[in-house]
């Protein structure tokens, strides 16, 4: 019989046209559910999205200041993933539970994160045995309590950020006192007369100074 009109739409064809590393670029700042609706359209484009995500499930590094949250539990099967940024995402404690679920993971940025409180942190402390850097800074609703429990509960934890860097080190007053102040939101004063206070004192010893 007579050949068939091709049915795709007008603007598949121009995504057929681009070069296969164009596509792909294309795809990665596309959303999941992009991938799902350009899978459905032809064979062409559904082995673009398999190469997409034969790629994101391999990957080691991962920031997404836009993430959708509905692809929090997609997170659980990036096995390989060893940094994760999160920087000012809206995540909650109930997104944490997929990113617990990561046992490579070193390194998971949560700066600005709100609306996660103590119990969010205790998920990622029990769940990413490799974790060594956890930024804190700006969760307005993690406590103190939890960074003592994350430095007990994790051996490889070196960092555990709860204020901005520049704050970091030793400063001197105008009054001759020495104020020490350390990543993870203890302090330390020079002053004999008065407390340390309770946040310095609970601090371990063998963390030293910065």
């Amino acid at each position: 019989g007579a050949p068939q009109p091709n049915s795709s739409p007008p603007a598949i064809m121009e995504l057929l046209d681009l070069s296969p590393d164009l596509l792909a670029l294309l795809l990665a700042h596309c959303t999941h559910s992009d991938w799902a609706h350009c899978a459905c359209s032809c064979a062409a484009l559904r082995s673009a999205v398999g190469d997409q995500r034969e790629r994101c499930l391999s990957a080691t590094e991962l920031s997404l200041g836009k993430l959708p949250l509905l692809l929090c539990p997609s997170l659980r099967q990036l096995s390989s993933l060893r940094e994760l940024r999160l920087r000012r995402v809206p995540i909650g404690d109930a997104h944490l539970s997929a990113v617990a679920g990561l046992p490579q993971l070193s390194l998971l940025d949560l700066t600005g994160a709100a609306r996660v409180t103590n119990n969010g942190v205790r998920l990622v402390v029990a769940g990413c045995p490799a974790i060594e850097e956890l930024h804190l800074t700006f969760c307005e609703c993690v406590g103190y309590i939890v960074v003592l429990e994350a430095m007990r509960r994790c051996p490889r934890l070196r960092l555990l950020r709860r204020q901005p860097e520049w704050m970091d080190g030793t400063f001197l007053t105008p009054w001759g006192e020495e104020h020490t102040y350390y990543a993870d939101g203890a302090f330390q004063f020079s002053r004999a007369s008065e407390s340390r206070g309770w946040v310095c004192q609970c601090r371990p010893a063998s963390l030293g100074a910065l």
